[in-house]
């Protein structure tokens, strides 16, 4: 990959030096390989289940929490502090606070 930058090293306008992201098509053919995610589904629930052989209790662990997230979303983490009195509501929501970041 070529990255145009101009005379002080600065990349050059709509070369930023990143990668296009992941290849076009790719989830779709993702989707259809798994029947929307019927086949990844059905497997983590034959691993939580203990069905395949030599799955230990902490893969099986691992598999529930797959599922429990892809179902039900991960828990909304709070933390309550208090600050000069008052007490604040920090929500974090994960993200690094780039506004650039979509």
């Amino acid at each position: 990959m070529v990255t145009e930058r101009d005379e002080r090293g600065r990349f050059v306008a709509g070369h930023a030096g990143k990668s296009p992201g992941r290849p076009k098509g790719l989830a779709e053919r993702c989707r259809c390989a798994t029947r929307d995610g019927v086949d990844a589904v059905e497997f983590y629930l034959d691993v939580a289940n203990g069905k395949l052989p030599r799955v230990t209790i902490d893969q099986r662990m691992q598999a529930w929490d797959w599922l429990i997230v892809r179902g039900w979303g991960r828990a909304q983490q709070q933390v309550d502090v208090t600050s000069g009195g008052k007490i604040l509501r920090i929500v974090i929501d994960g993200s690094d606070g780039d506004e650039n970041d979509h």
